[in-house]
């Protein structure tokens, strides 16, 4: 099988006779939140109001302008064992939230408040979100603030939460992680060897760490399991990375 290959190469270490090593735990450790919890409140309570088919009201935007000042935290925070349901609800309240965001870039462009809330929103779903749409976000949303703000000095906030490629790794540690949990038997155990080919002793620089990548996700496709994570995806978010980096190096420097 090869689930039993993926293993057999990362366990090879020990020799032909030695039992393949399973490095899944440290799949699990990278999935682990970045940051300390925070309160949800008074941002979070307010998302019940907001939906897909209306405007984003302005209690809304103002919640989270306050819950970014207080220093809060996502209520769907990543856990060590979660169920396929409560990564389908993160997400879908992680999507509620974003509205909020990008409705403050929209409509409060000048106000600092506004654009400080939507980088630390960003940063936050980066930090501790509970599944890649939580990282995708995070990303997107940045990269959008680079794009608004590309003929400016970064401030000191917007350096301060620059989207990382360890963040990434981090959104795809807790994708293999919500996957794996959600399956069994034999579909679990070729989701563990997949992501523990992804993520574990990978090449730490950006192009080797996608050879490898797309390497392994060809491999992947064999499986029968709903595998998530996309190609042109992951490559989107270390171009977006590559591009706020960009950013920064080129600011004028006193």
């Amino acid at each position: 099988m090869k689930r039993m290959l993926w293993l057999a190469v990362l366990g090879a270490c020990g020799g032909h006779d030695s039992a393949p090593v399973d490095r899944w735990p440290e799949v699990q450790k990278l999935a682990e939140p970045s940051v300390p919890p925070g309160a949800p409140a008074p941002f979070m309570p307010v998302l019940a109001g907001v939906d897909t088919a209306n405007d984003v009201p302005g209690a809304a935007m103002d919640a989270m302008v306050a819950w970014a000042k207080a220093g809060g935290g996502l209520p769907w925070r990543a856990q060590a064992a979660p169920s396929a349901t409560a990564a389908k609800d993160s997400a879908a309240m992680s999507m509620r939230a974003s509205r909020v965001g990008y409705a403050l870039l929209a409509q409060r462009p000048n106000d600092p408040d506004a654009v400080a809330a939507a980088l630390y929103f960003a940063w936050r779903t980066r930090a501790e979100g509970a599944t890649l749409i939580d990282e995708t976000i995070g990303v997107v949303m940045a990269d959008r603030i680079r794009a608004l703000h590309a003929a400016l000095r970064p401030t000191a906030l917007e350096i301060k939460y620059a989207p990382t490629e360890p963040e990434i790794r981090r959104g795809l540690a807790v994708e293999g992680v919500t996957v794996g949990a959600s399956l069994g038997g034999t579909l679990a155990a070729d989701v563990h060897a997949d992501y523990q080919a992804y993520l574990v002793d990978a090449p730490a620089d950006p192009a080797g760490f996608l050879a490898n990548f797309d390497t392994v996700r060809a491999a992947a496709e064999t499986h029968a399991h709903p595998l998530l994570t996309q190609k042109r995806i992951v490559h989107q978010l270390f171009d977006q990375v590559a591009a706020y980096r960009a950013w920064l190096a080129a600011a004028p420097h006193h």
